[in-house]
């Protein structure tokens, strides 16, 4: 793997305001702003909770302990990106990728998953409990020790293969 990159809070703070005048004005003949792109950085515990990251680019980041709790991350790239004991309850994470990316102890209680890419995604002991995963693909995903209570409209699939592996 190579060096993540780091940015200052002001960077990171720029970024975001482009991301959401992008968000506002990307449907226009000329949009403004810039979509985010946040990939192949070092962001262990950051809080971003409420942001709106939807489309945003955080392939192979490094998001270990972040709290993500509450945001949109429709349609975001988390491709190989580390959220290992990440707080993702209650965000919206519907068609995101997570292709590849390590949830490992992800707090993801509640959170809106429908048709979300978790292929070969470590989710093992991850807390999934009340999750809304509608037509979200799984295949390959570790799910050893994961919580699935009431976790609704998820791949039948997906998840009786995993349950034989330790899914409770």
């Amino acid at each position: 793997m190579s060096e993540l990159r780091k940015i200052t809070r002001e960077e990171l703070t720029k970024i975001l305001g482009s991301h959401k005048r992008w968000l506002e004005t990307r449907f226009s003949d000329e949009p403004l702003g810039n979509r985010a792109d946040l990939s192949d950085m070092s962001w262990r515990g950051i809080d971003l909770r409420e942001k709106d990251l939807s489309h945003a680019n955080l392939q192979g980041a490094d998001l270990e302990g972040a709290i993500l709790a509450d945001c949109n991350l429709y349609m975001a790239d988390f491709r190989d990106a580390n959220l290992s004991y990440t707080n993702l309850g209650e965000a919206n994470v519907q068609n995101a990728d997570f292709r590849g990316a390590d949830l490992k102890e992800a707090f993801m209680q509640n959170v809106q998953a429908s048709l979300a890419d978790f292929r070969n995604a470590d989710l093992s002991n991850a807390d999934l409990s009340y999750a809304s995963m509608w037509g979200a693909n799984l295949k390959g995903a570790d799910l050893e020790g994961a919580n699935l209570t009431g976790a609704v409209s998820v791949d039948k699939e997906g998840i009786t293969k995993k349950k034989e592996k330790g899914a409770r």
